[in-house]
């Protein structure tokens, strides 16, 4: 059981990048939370328990805290 549990920790570390952890603190507080809750709610109960839970919470409440991301203009995106 500790190998298993140290290749799910070396796997979870490896799939988190920075860039992505980046993209989401740009977006909104809303995402923070969420990205917060579902890491919580892994640990304290399970996988499938932690992601499932943040998934209905972000399609119940998504719609009044989701705010879209402004993307400023290039060149490229006129043409």
């Amino acid at each position: 059981m500790a190998c298993i549990g140290g290749i799910l920790l070396f796997i979870s570390t490896a799939m988190v990048k920075p860039g992505e952890v980046r993209q989401v603190l740009a977006h909104n507080g809303f995402h923070i939370a969420l990205m917060v809750y579902t890491a919580i709610m892994v640990i304290v109960t399970d996988f499938l328990t932690g992601v499932l839970s943040a998934i209905v919470i972000w399609g119940a409440l998504s719609r009044f805290f989701d705010a879209p991301v402004r993307v400023p203009e290039t060149t490229e995106a006129r043409r």
